[in-house]
């Protein structure tokens, strides 16, 4: 075989593996988890007419449906010619309808960049750049009252002057606890330094001021900072990253949402000059922060796409996991990344790189991956989870004993939950469960056989539970053993739901009590039943469970039926009797 034919063959083989891989899922064995699904969510190759997926976001609609947006041009260069589409999910992420245009193109060359919010009315906003040339780059609004049906006209937020580049990466617009919109952007214009910055607006989009500048001033003139990303920390500070050439990433913050703001700084997080996704998750202000970039100290390399959690504000990051791994065949370029929380899964959108004509062309689809979102936290304390507790660890046969339920932690604000509580009926026994959390109800109690189900309901939204807290005491009497005894109460199932009637499950748990043996009828602890023990039940004959020192006395109903009469004086009497 000539050597031109067997290179031939060889780059064929070479494109129908980069295909193939194209669409499979990147399953490593090396790394602590994997996605639970991924697919090739935008087709681009040479029989599509869409060659550039690209920038991109995602968003939950209201009839628990997902909105993906997307670049979608004509070829793969910042300048062709292009528009925004739509697809529309009705089952989590796992399959898509047919594409639709969202913006048609209204630039010179394409309409490009977006990122969608839906706004305190109840809206979706859907932010992107009109590019008409290297100099006239600027961002616009427009607006859905039908959940991404049909879209209004495009209002323009930044400034309309003869020249100027104001644009912004995809999937940068917040929507701030108090309502404010922020877009950080970069650029420049007429009267308008250059530099980062971001425009922001309180009246849900009608208008839009220009916020204060990063300083860069005591860097290196050579960063050329560009398309920054923001979050609203805790503290209701913003924190932004920025995208420079300076090997790491740099961060800034601001006081005042996004008026002004500090001094860049400088991260221990290595990049290349390459945009990050900066996301709360799951976006309620209670979850950790998701940072998704190209981890690599290589300026030229767009690989490996890795995904970090900080469960301390941006501070430290843990839990690294490649999306896509630096190196291997098939492994191209990933970059653009969106991510979403949808129930309890994380969607993330990327772009990356097809090849054909024996590598001489390429396109840049989009891939999907969905991930649990307890396998992405796991280690970092965030999460749904259960706890019993107690304020004894060993009990006397017959004696009650109190365990209370609480919620050690929480994903989102809960408002209903359906918990299962199991215990050994051989060793102890179900007394009483009584609501102790304050706005939150038990409204029912289901008792079977070694098992309460609890259905509990908060009163409102002021009452939602947000944080760790106790919710119902139940009480549970040890029953007589003949010898010490452990005996486990245990969490089997707890269901929790959001205000929007999304359900999370939350992590079990257990607790364990030592039972001790008594002997039965020995009411003066002296460990024989004699006449003495049949004179304390004859003291306290008629008391019952509405009595004021019940607790004290409880022991000397000795049927437990909770009242001391005629029955337990004989019982006892039969221990007596030789």
């Amino acid at each position: 075989m000539k050597k031109s034919s067997l290179m031939l063959l060889i780059a064929m083989v070479m494109s129908l593996l980069a295909g193939a891989l194209q669409a499979s899922a990147y399953n490593d064995p090396n790394r602590p988890v994997n996605p639970v699904y991924e697919m090739t969510v935008v087709e681009a190759n040479e029989n599509t007419v869409t060659k550039r997926g690209f920038s991109n976001a995602i968003i939950e609609l209201k009839n628990n449906e997902l909105l993906l947006t997307y670049d979608d041009f004509s070829d793969i260069q910042d300048q062709s010619t292009g528009h925004i589409s739509g697809k529309i999910s009705t089952d989590g992420g796992r399959t898509w309808g047919t594409s639709f245009v969202v913006q048609g193109n209204i630039g010179n060359r394409n309409v490009m960049n977006q990122g969608i919010v839906r706004l305190k009315s109840g809206e979706l906003a859907l932010f992107f750049l009109k590019n008409d040339d290297d100099t006239h780059q600027f961002m616009y609004m427009i607006r859905s009252a039908d959940e991404g049906r049909t879209w209004g006209d495009p209002v323009q937020l930044t400034s309309s002057a003869e020249s100027g580049n104001q644009p912004t990466g995809n999937d940068r617009a917040v929507v701030l606890s108090s309502g404010r919109i922020v877009m950080p952007i970069f650029g420049k214009g007429p009267g308008i330094t250059a530099g980062i910055r971001t425009v922001y607006s309180d009246d849900d989009g009608d208008t839009w001021q220009l916020g204060g500048i990063v300083d860069f001033s005591h860097l290196s003139s050579t960063a050329y900072p560009t398309e920054p990303v923001l979050v609203e920390l805790k503290d209701h500070r913003l924190m932004m990253m920025i995208r420079t050439t300076l090997g790491k990433i740099y961060k800034a913050y601001s006081e005042d949402g996004g008026e002004t703001w500090g001094g860049a700084i400088a991260t221990d997080l290595n990049s290349p000059y390459t945009p990050y996704a900066l996301k709360r998750i799951p976006d309620n202000g209670m979850g950790p922060l998701m940072l998704i970039w190209n981890n690599t100290t290589n300026p030229a390399e767009r690989r490996p796409l890795t995904m970090a959690i900080s469960n301390d504000e941006g501070e430290t990051w843990t839990n690294f996991i490649n999306l896509q791994p630096p190196s291997g065949l098939g492994v191209y370029d990933a970059a653009y990344p969106s991510v979403t929380t949808y129930r309890d899964e994380l969607l993330i959108v990327y772009y990356t790189k097809y090849f054909y004509n024996n590598f001489a062309n390429s396109t840049l689809p989009l891939k999907l991956q969905i991930w649990k979102l307890a396998d992405v936290t796991a280690g970092t304390g965030f999460g749904n989870a259960t706890a019993l507790t107690s304020s004894v660890n060993s009990v006397e046969s017959g004696k009650t004993f109190k365990v209370k339920y609480r919620l050690n932690s929480v994903a989102a604000a809960v408002y209903a939950q359906d918990v299962s509580v199991a215990y050994d009926p051989a060793a102890v026994e179900f007394v009483s469960a009584t609501s102790i959390k304050s706005g939150v109800s038990l409204l029912e109690t289901g008792t079977a056989a070694g098992e309460v189900q609890l259905i509990l309901a908060s009163a409102g939204a002021g009452n939602a539970v947000v944080d760790a807290t106790d919710i119902v005491e139940l009480t549970f009497r040890a029953k007589y053993v003949s010898q010490a005894t452990t005996s486990e109460i245990r969490i089997d199932s707890a269901t929790l739901a959001d205000g929007q009637g999304i359900e999370y499950a939350a992590a079990a748990s257990s607790f364990s009590v030592q039972i001790a043996p008594v002997v039965i009828g020995d009411l003066n602890h002296d460990n024989k039943v004699t006449i003495g023990d049949l004179a304390l039940i004859a003291a306290n004959y008629g008391k019952d469970s509405n009595s004021p020192d019940w607790a004290l006395i409880e022991h000397a109903d000795l049927n437990h039926d909770g009242k001391i009469d005629i029955e337990d004086l004989v019982l006892q009497a039969r221990k007596i009797k030789k």
